[in-house]
């Protein structure tokens, strides 16, 4: 924006708000039963926020424009930092006759932990506060006075100079007044922030994504997009390498230097893997024999084209979500611009393909037929199948003759809620294929019988949950990620932090150990770590029940905690335990508490038979400075006898059952 331009936006925006505060339009107070994230209580227009002007963000999950406007909102807050200004997102969305109260408070939570939101969000599931503001669509944003007032209201995405000039406006005409908090409003005070990220463990997986597999070398790769990084495995989950250092960004080079943000979409293109950065809108390529890492198109910054031919040196992408090698072409869902495009790499140019760029549910020829939100992409003959996760549909593209036709649709009345990735069995001998669905919403894995046969639940209950067993009574939660190996079906359990392995033959499905997966960094004690319950997932050392007699007082278990050579406890990290009372009157006089070395001492006390459960978490360090996570689990099947000496019960976190 050249400075004649700059000036004049400027002094329009000094204009509006100058127009809009003599209105004097009151903002619509926030109601008191709202749940809010992120703060230690909710907070109010009359106190928190006056002496501040605010930035009202309304966004939706399922919504990738809004997605991109919060990455907008972190610019703006980076651009204003230490300026009274307060951002408070206002989430909403879908929600269903069957969600409970405990199950929307943890889909918002995963919201937040993904989007990675450190500040104030209020839940307006039900549309109370869009209602009250007038907001007609997601994204919307709306600045407010410092006394209140509404100034503006901007909808949509690609506004982000326009919003720095408003606020900058904002902040002038109100400091001009002496009314901004530190500044004649009354003394300068902090929000009642408190993250939700930092109420965390650290786990080896952080919401996976999508899954690539080689049969010939028996290797996997993963998105770790909550990571920000690429994993490589083999097939029971052991560690092999890492691409990414785990911290958010765009940076090419070695693998553990490089950086990433929220890879979502994998594919083998010969001796490379080509990455889908979602949240860089780029498209990377990974060589697996040195580990280097390249961008090929893409430079952080959301691009809005939606036709002709693009250079990749200058091209801009729109949240790619998934990327497919096909006969020499790159195919990548754009989700963002609601297309399929591809990479011609020997003329160096991408290009929309498929989709007229306007998001919807419209079958034909390629160039007019309308796709929602396409995520995820496979290959079947001559046919590419893609998910659209905003329609709810598995569509099929036709390579010969460039059509476009819709094979399920959540419109259609079909069990299909929030499909999110799919894989596609080699073809038979009609030249079909089967295909599996991965269903976020519904917390399922459905299996489509090829020609357009009848889709059926394969995996998962329905009901959110990680037990593994037979599939049609096993539980996954949000699955986002699936891949094929021979007989095995692997799953990203997105929402569980973990991958599933499934057995096409015998139709079971177990969890893979992923203990040997270094954590991107050291995590950071945190007292209000002992307040919640310990993850054991996939890697947990299980040691069993033990039967124990003991008095009604004077009894204890003594914890040691074993390493390997070379290890030690990460300095500063959470280890802890966690006593859970199974059934019965035996006790623990604490229930939670810090590990201590050489053991800790963990007092018991029995008022008759019972059971309980003991956790421990710790983390430790390598030698080559690796961090790693450790958990364990006992049970204990207490008898009470008066007569039995006091005693304590030496029990040891060995690395083997």
């Amino acid at each position: 924006m050249s400075s004649a331009a700059t000036r004049a936006l400027r002094q329009r925006a000094r204009e509006l708000i100058e127009q809009n505060a003599r209105a004097a339009l009151r903002a619509p107070p926030f109601d008191t039963d709202l749940a809010w994230w992120n703060v230690e209580r909710p907070l109010t227009l009359e106190n928190d926020l006056r002496g501040r002007v605010v930035l009202l963000a309304f966004w939706s999950t399922g919504c990738v424009h809004c997605q991109h406007v919060l990455a907008e909102v972190a610019w703006l807050q980076q651009r204003f930092a230490g300026a009274a200004l307060a951002v408070i997102g206002v989430h909403g969305g879908e929600v269903r006759a069957s969600d409970d109260a405990e199950r929307s408070a943890a889909r918002q939570r995963h919201t937040l932990l993904r989007e990675e939101l450190e500040y104030a969000v209020v839940d307006d599931a039900r549309g109370v506060l869009l209602r009250r503001y007038g907001v007609r669509a997601w994204p919307t944003l709306v600045l407010l006075s410092p006394d209140g007032l509404i100034l503006g209201q901007i909808a949509g995405e690609g506004q982000r100079a326009v919003l720095a000039a408003l606020i900058d406006a904002a902040l002038e005409l109100y400091g001009e007044r002496g009314a901004l908090i530190g500044s004649g409003a009354g003394e300068a005070r902090e929000l009642p922030l408190r993250s939700e990220r930092s109420r965390d463990f650290e786990l080896p997986l952080r919401y996976p994504g999508k899954l690539v597999v080689d049969e010939a070398s028996g290797r996997m790769w993963i998105a770790d997009c909550g990571h920000h990084r690429v994993l490589e495995c083999d097939l029971a989950g052991r560690f092999l390498r890492v691409f990414g250092s785990g911290e958010r960004g765009l940076a090419d080079g070695a693998a553990q230097r490089a950086r990433f943000a929220g890879p979502e979409g994998l594919a083998l293109c010969g001796a490379e893997l080509l990455v889908a950065d979602t949240r860089n809108h780029a498209l990377r390529s990974i060589d697996l024999a040195s580990g280097e890492v390249a961008t090929l198109v893409g430079d952080g910054e959301v691009g809005f084209e939606r036709a002709g031919e693009l250079p990749v040196a200058t091209a801009r992408l729109s949240s790619p979500r998934d990327v497919l090698a096909a006969d020499g072409v790159i195919w990548i869902a754009m989700a963002g611009a609601h297309q399929l495009w591809t990479l011609e790499r020997e003329r160096g140019l991408v290009r929309p393909a498929v989709g007229d760029g306007v998001a919807g549910l419209r079958d034909g020829a390629a160039g007019s037929a309308r796709l929602a939100q396409p995520s995820a992409l496979a290959r079947a003959g001559r046919k590419l199948l893609c998910i659209d996760s905003q329609s709810g549909a598995l569509r099929e593209y036709d390579l010969d003759a460039r059509a476009l036709r819709t094979l399920v649709s959540r419109t259609a009345r079909t069990p299909l809620e929030g499909p999110r990735a799919l894989a596609a069995e080699a073809l038979d001998e009609n030249g079909e294929a089967s295909v599996y669905l991965a269903d976020a919403r519904a917390h399922r894995v459905w299996r489509l019988a090829p020609s357009g046969g009848a889709l059926s639940s394969y995996l998962g209950e329905g009901e959110p949950g990680a037990r593994d067993g037979e599939c049609e009574s096993a539980q996954i939660c949000g699955p986002e990620g699936l891949a094929l190996a021979g007989d095995l079906l692997l799953v990203s359990d997105t929402l569980n932090h973990a991958l599933r392995a499934v057995d096409l033959v015998e139709h079971r499905v177990r969890t893979l150990d992923l203990g040997s997966v270094p954590l991107p960094r050291v995590p950071a004690a945190n007292a209000s770590l002992e307040a919640l319950e310990l993850p054991l997932g996939a890697g947990a050392i299980d040691h069993g029940p033990r039967k124990l007699r003991l008095p009604a007082s004077g009894a204890a278990l003594e914890l040691e905690l074993e390493l390997r050579d070379g290890e030690a406890l990460a300095p500063g990290a959470p280890a802890q335990y966690r006593v859970r009372r199974l059934e019965g009157l035996a006790a623990a006089r604490r229930v939670a508490g810090e590990l201590e070395l050489p053991r800790t001492r963990i007092e018991l006390a029995a008022a008759g038979d019972g059971s309980l459960e003991l956790s421990a978490l710790f983390y430790v360090v390598d030698p080559q400075g690796a961090c790693r996570l450790r958990t364990h689990r006992w049970r204990f099947d207490i008898q009470f006898d008066e007569r039995a000496p006091a005693r304590a019960v030496r029990i040891n976190a060995s690395l083997a059952p």
